[in-house]
């Protein structure tokens, strides 16, 4: 199953702009912040980046996560629409590649707003700290970004693939979301760990411990996507 047929499929649902006008929104964030109380920031001790990556992601990893709730509840729930899961049961269509499209169209979508909000808060380093050479570490913390992004991003999508209303879908991505926010402040590597926390973290702030939090997004993600695999009988049977 292409991406670029999935792009097709949610064409009319205003997806793809509503993405666009959220990383805008989340773009906005850490400018906003740091104009609004500039001296703040600038009396801070730390790198440029390490200081308004420690101010604004907070905020911004839990918009990153909310369109994702979104995003992934849209995408499955135009399959069950209509019946439409039904149909595609009697095409040869390998049900494996329709969710790793919808997966890597959700995971891509994410990406461009993870992409807006560096962007915005290289602006903030360059116009407000007059930051030079900030390239190589922009494109570090959007790397690191994206592999924190995947395990979230499939374990919405298996959700949404076992859910036939969009409603459950975005009501269990919502409680996911509100348990991290509860526990973000417990001191604790589990919770720290949780598919959801990862993308509250930066690779700035994570330091000598990058390694981990790489290593158990990556575990996380291959887990999901073995489970997939599990279900995907189940569902071609129930859905």
């Amino acid at each position: 199953m292409s991406i670029f047929l999935e792009l097709k499929k949610i064409h009319r649902t205003g997806l793809l702009l509503g993405i666009l006008a959220g990383g805008l929104l989340a773009a906005a964030v850490p400018i906003l912040n740091i104009a609004a109380r500039p001296e703040t920031f600038l009396s801070m001790q730390g790198s440029p980046l390490a200081i308004l990556i420690s101010q604004n992601w907070s905020m911004l990893g839990m918009l990153n996560l909310f369109y994702l709730i979104i995003g992934a509840s849209i995408l499955y729930h135009i399959e069950y629409a209509d019946g439409a899961m039904e149909k595609m049961k009697a095409l040869p269509l390998s049900q494996g590649g329709i969710f790793a499209a919808k997966t890597l169209l959700l995971w891509a979508m994410g990406g461009v707003v993870l992409m807006l909000e560096l962007l915005a808060i290289g602006f903030c380093a360059w116009h407000w700290f007059s930051a030079t050479h900030l390239l190589l570490s922009l494109l570090a913390e959007l790397g690191f970004q994206l592999v924190m992004l995947l395990p979230a991003c499939i374990l919405m999508m298996l959700i949404s693939s076992l859910c036939r209303n969009l409603w459950v879908t975005l009501g269990i991505g919502v409680i996911l979301l509100f348990a991290v926010i509860t526990t973000n402040t417990i001191d604790s590597l589990a919770v720290q760990l949780f598919p959801f926390a990862l993308s509250l973290s930066s690779f700035t702030q994570a330091n000598t411990e990058s390694w981990l939090y790489l290593a158990a997004a990556g575990g996380e993600s291959i887990l999901f996507g073995l489970a997939e695999t599990i279900l995907i009988p189940a569902r071609r049977r129930f859905a």
